[in-house]
């Protein structure tokens, strides 16, 4: 009776035991990093009741018989299986997909191992994870640096002074746009505008403000080459300014083109406007042709009749109207003929044929409209040649505005007019009637311009943010744009003043055991290595039986609930069972001592 209840207080403690694992771990079911521990049970020792004893050819064998003192706890296990992660958005924030542990070091020198990965950076550049401990790996740039365990401190070269500067890429052409002043007043923001409210005898005017330079220049400011362009720049900021010049300096304006030869000297006049400028507005300048008038003023001062050439009407050239090859900068290319055909053929009941023609500078443009179409109004295109874009396009004028009288006649009377009768089909004959334009004299005075490029430059299409403005000196990481660790561990970094922009400043090396199931517990999800355990091999992340590191994540806890309130059930049963033991126990005991009344 004693030994049984005995037994009963080993496993009410064995039980205790283990309710206290399955405790912890619920408590934990909620710590990144966290590994489960299960207690198993074993017996004690047994006190032998009878001894065995061999068979022999007159009796058969007997079995031992003892009689056992209870359990006790066998092992607590520590259970290494890989959770489930958890995106963090926190570039810092990383987990180990696969075996291995990051290595930390305390203030005192000591090594921990853990899967908790929640990292960071101190004040002094060095990473460390949430208890504040100096995580190991290899510090500065790791190509070709072995695994290690030195402290990952983040130490940046001094950067050199610079001015702000903008490279924009408009219309084919590179402009850029850069401070004289090596400061970080230098990365302003320039904006360019045009206006005709910019009184005449002014370039430009500037507005300055916390957030950048506004230049607008007049709109029928004239420009001859990009300096012209920057100095007024510069002279509206110093305007603007009080008379000084702006914090960032002055300003340079330069192109990989030269403009100067290709817009500005092409030009008409050899200039561009300030509204040319800001102009985004590539598309060609169509030219224009002068007609002759419906009537005239002959020699003598007479009025005279044009008749149907001087119905047309202008609508405009095509995209390459060379206008006889004048130079766009030079003298308007004068009209030297323009002749109406009529070709009709007596057995057609169309109206038949009207040939257009216009002769600028010794190019002659023609084309053909049917009477028929003129009935209801229509345009006509007159090309040099077979030029799609070198052409002319005229409004014909309606048929009444060229047939006069009804009867079909071999010849034009007074008033120049066209006579057709559609109904005469009886002549058999094919008639052509040409009517020109007034006399030389007068289409000495008519003129026509060519198409010409668009000479612009396109400043205000795109926003000039000048960057890279710098007074230099040492950087810490707190000048660091982004940062982010790689699958093998490598911290990157980007500065958008260094070159190169991005670069590598550390690595993140991991550990790995012959077993980890050897490992201590010691707190704060941290293990340390046991003489079991094996001694620490420190790997590249991804190499050597280690996982990859994940960043932006972090390993939950494995505890799995479902088994832990399971197991609760039956510890609690086993508990009770115990307990129960010990009840029944002491109650026989008492009915042994009431034996002496």
């Amino acid at each position: 009776m004693v030994r049984s209840m005995y037994s009963g207080v080993a496993g009410l403690r064995t039980h205790q035991y283990r309710m206290d694992a399955i405790g912890n771990n619920v408590a934990n079911v909620n710590t990144y990093g966290y590994k489960s521990s299960r207690a198993t049970f074993r017996d004690v020792y047994y006190q032998a009741v009878n001894g065995a004893s061999a068979p022999t050819g007159n009796k058969g064998g007997i079995n031992p018989s003892a009689i056992g003192y209870g359990s006790q706890i066998a092992s607590i296990d520590v259970m290494h299986g890989q959770s489930s992660f958890t995106n963090t958005g926190n570039a810092f924030d990383v987990a180990i997909a696969g075996d291995g542990f990051l290595q930390v070091m305390d203030a005192d020198g000591n090594i921990y191992y853990t899967k908790a990965g929640m990292l960071g950076i101190d004040s002094q550049g060095n990473v460390v994870d949430s208890n504040g401990n100096f995580v190991l790996g290899v510090s500065g740039d790791p190509l070709g640096k072995s695994p290690d365990s030195q402290k990952i401190s983040i130490n940046l070269p001094a950067l050199n002074p610079a001015a702000g500067s903008k490279t924009q890429m408009i219309n084919n052409v590179n402009y850029t746009l850069k401070a004289s002043n090596e400061t970080d007043d230098s990365n302003v923001n320039f904006t360019f505008l045009s206006s005709s409210k910019i009184p005449q005898g002014k370039q430009a005017e500037a507005v300055l403000t916390s957030s950048g330079i506004t230049i607008t220049f007049g709109s029928t400011a004239e420009f001859k080459n990009l300096g012209e362009v920057q100095t007024a720049i510069n002279d509206a900021i110093r305007e603007a300014n009080g008379g000084k010049d702006h914090v960032a300096g002055m300003f340079t304006l330069t192109s990989d083109v030269n403009v100067d030869q290709e817009i500005f000297a092409k030009a008409p006049g050899g200039v561009i406007t300030g509204a040319d400028l800001v102009s985004d507005d590539t598309s060609a300048k169509l030219g224009k042709v002068e007609l002759p008038a419906a009537t005239f003023k002959d020699n003598t001062g007479a009025t005279v009749s044009n008749g149907p050439c001087g119905r047309f009407t202008f609508l405009q050239v095509g995209s390459g109207f060379t206008a006889g090859g004048t130079d766009p900068g030079g003298t308007p290319a004068a009209v030297t003929a323009m002749t109406l055909t009529h070709n009709f053929d007596a057995n057609t009941t169309d109206g038949g044929d009207f040939t257009v023609s216009m002769t600028i500078n010794g190019v002659n443009y023609e084309g053909v409209f049917s009477a028929k179409a003129a009935a209801s109004g229509c345009s006509v295109l007159l090309r040099n040649g077979t030029s799609t874009t070198d052409t002319i396009t005229l409004q014909c004028p309606s048929l009444t505005a060229i047939v006069g009288e009804s009867n079909l006649n071999t010849d034009a009377d007074a008033d120049n007019d066209i006579e057709i009768d559609t109904s005469r089909t009886d002549l058999g004959i094919t008639t052509q009637m040409t009517f020109n334009a007034p006399d030389a004299t007068t289409l000495a005075n008519l003129t026509a311009s060519p198409t010409t490029p668009a000479y612009v430059l396109g400043l205000g299409s795109k926003p000039f943010k000048l960057e890279g403005g710098t007074a230099g000196g040492p950087q810490t990481v707190k000048d660091l744009s982004g940062i982010s660790i790689g699958a093998d561990g490598v911290i990157s970094a980007f500065h958008p003043l260094m070159d190169p922009q991005n670069f590598e400043i550390g690595r993140i090396d991991l550990v790995v055991f012959d077993n980890m199931s050897g490992l201590n517990q010691s707190g704060s999800t941290y293990f340390t290595s046991s003489t079991n355990s094996g001694e620490p091999k420190v790997v590249k992340a991804g190499t050597t039986g280690a996982g990859e590191i994940k960043s932006s994540a972090l390993e939950m806890s494995n505890v799995d609930l479902a088994q832990e309130f399971s197991d609760v059930i039956t510890t609690q049963r086993g508990f009770q069972a115990n307990s129960r033991l010990i009840t029944v126990s002491d109650t026989m005991l008492e009915e042994l001592v009431n034996l002496k009344r």
